[in-house]
């Protein structure tokens, strides 16, 4: 318990920060290319997800690891799909968000202590999504007060 004590008060820090930068930002404009193309992806993810949910976690442990990755990296890029045909971000932001919480999730599962998996995988996931999703808005609005547009 204890040694898990740096990564929650890291996350109060992470979320209590991004709340003060939250209220600092003008009225809600509608997301850009990036912030759409991440909530399409997510949205497809998680009804994706329980299809092979179980499958993938008890894969895992029962001796074929090789396939329950596969299963899930094949759910990531179902959902990457489907969300590409409804948002068509700028290859360049979607690839600085997806850089940054690929990073995000590395650095979180070098962080936090194996006890379990389980344990690692979330602090990943939840490192990449937050990470993807500021940077992500960060790039649609440096673009959007620089004139790109949409684009």
């Amino acid at each position: 318990m204890a040694e898990r004590l740096p990564v929650a008060a890291a996350a109060f820090v992470a979320l209590a920060g991004l709340r003060r930068a939250a209220a600092r930002l003008p009225d809600p404009v509608a997301p850009g290319p990036t912030l759409t193309f991440a909530l399409h992806a997510l949205r497809h993810w998680l009804a994706l997800f329980f299809l092979p949910a179980l499958a993938v976690r008890y894969g895992v442990m029962f001796g074929t690891p090789e396939l329950a990755a596969a299963a899930g990296v094949a759910v990531v890029v179902a959902a990457i799909v489907l969300a590409r045909r409804e948002a068509a971000p700028d290859a360049k932001r979607l690839g600085l968000a997806v850089l940054a919480a690929a990073c995000a999730a590395r650095a979180a599962a070098w962080a936090i202590p194996a006890s379990y998996y389980e344990v690692t995988l979330l602090a990943a996931m939840a490192a990449s999504l937050v990470t993807g999703v500021v940077v992500g808005g960060l790039a649609d609005a440096r673009a959007r007060r620089s004139g790109a547009g949409a684009a």
